[in-house]
């Protein structure tokens, strides 16, 4: 027995010497792994560089987006207005009317051709009455894209009349007095502060844009222009044009960011400032130790009119 376990364990001499020669290439393998390091420092790899690709690349693509957009609100807005030269002056301006009391003026400046205004004085005058926004399709000269246009700024006052005296009280009872009418109010929606029942009644609206305005609200932290509604995806300059005559966006509400105490994440995660600017900011801020004032940001290397417009209505010095 002693004999096996000692066959067992033992080595000639030549797989001695291999046994050395293999320990030898370990132990070497694991000092070249441990001082090589010291003797061949890592180059630094300096992220900036591409960093500035991706951010010009990415700015590539959303402008490239952006144009195509336009391109489509165009071309979408030439089919729409076709046949009306005046239409397009019209959704640039709108206003609301009412099809019962517009005179020839009024109907001149929605844009609608001279021969459709007279088809529609000539239906009132012989005793017509629009009913409903749909009864204007009646005219038989309106087209139906003109009339989607003109639908929204639609609007027509009831008249509530009393009930006809029975026989009877016909000599008893005077007639109704006429009531007054109550003037039509349009309701301003101010973006800031509406909640999404309030959005809801926009024309065309309902909850799943009601919802996506009230998001981009809070990652913007408020909105100063109408036409920043224009980033939220879904919403073009004709889907504006139907409503932009009733909401309103009061700057003053803006929840702005100190220049002084903002963090680098907090910038970075609003909207508007990406990577490369909020970098910028805050080099200058090191340097100075205090920014004295939003304009101050004029100065530096990478602003320039239409981003410091942008970013500005965001930004405060306490």
């Amino acid at each position: 027995m002693k004999d096996r376990i000692k066959d067992y364990f033992s080595f000639s001499r030549g797989e001695q010497r291999g046994l050395t020669i293999l320990l030898g290439l370990l132990l070497l393998s694991l000092l070249v792994n441990l001082y090589l390091p010291l003797l061949i420092p890592e180059k630094e790899f300096d992220p900036e560089p591409f960093r500035k690709q991706a951010d010009e690349f990415l700015a590539a693509l959303a402008e490239a987006d952006s144009l195509a957009n336009l391109k489509n609100d165009a071309e979408r807005n030439k089919k729409y207005s076709a046949g009306a030269p005046g239409l397009p002056a019209f959704l640039s301006d709108p206003f609301f009317f009412d099809p019962n009391t517009a005179d020839e003026e009024t109907w001149k400046r929605t844009g609608l051709d001279g021969r459709t205004i007279r088809s529609i004085l000539n239906y009132r005058q012989k005793g017509g009455v629009f009913r409903d926004k749909t009864d204007l399709k009646k005219i038989y000269t309106m087209q139906d894209t003109i009339y989607q246009l003109l639908e929204p700024y639609i609007f027509i006052k009831k008249d509530e009349k009393p009930p006809a005296p029975s026989p009877s009280q016909h000599k008893e009872k005077k007639p109704f007095p006429e009531k007054e009418k109550a003037p039509y109010v349009i309701e301003i929606i101010e973006l800031n502060t509406a909640d999404s029942s309030m959005l809801v009644r926009l024309p065309g609206f309902g909850p799943y844009y009601a919802e996506r305005i009230i998001q981009y609200r809070e990652k913007l932290g408020g909105f100063f222009d109408l036409h920043q509604l224009l980033e939220i995806k879904g919403i073009d300059s004709t889907c504006l044009a139907g409503f932009a005559g009733r909401v309103t966006a009061d700057p003053h509400l803006i929840l702005k960011m100190d220049l002084n105490t903002v963090t680098f994440k907090e910038m970075l995660r609003h909207p508007y400032f990406e990577y490369f600017l909020v970098k910028a900011l805050f080099s200058h801020r090191d340097n100075v130790k205090r920014i004295s004032s939003v304009d101050e940001l004029r100065d530096l290397d990478i602003m320039y009119d239409e981003l410091f417009e942008k970013i500005g209505p965001y930004l405060t010095v306490e």
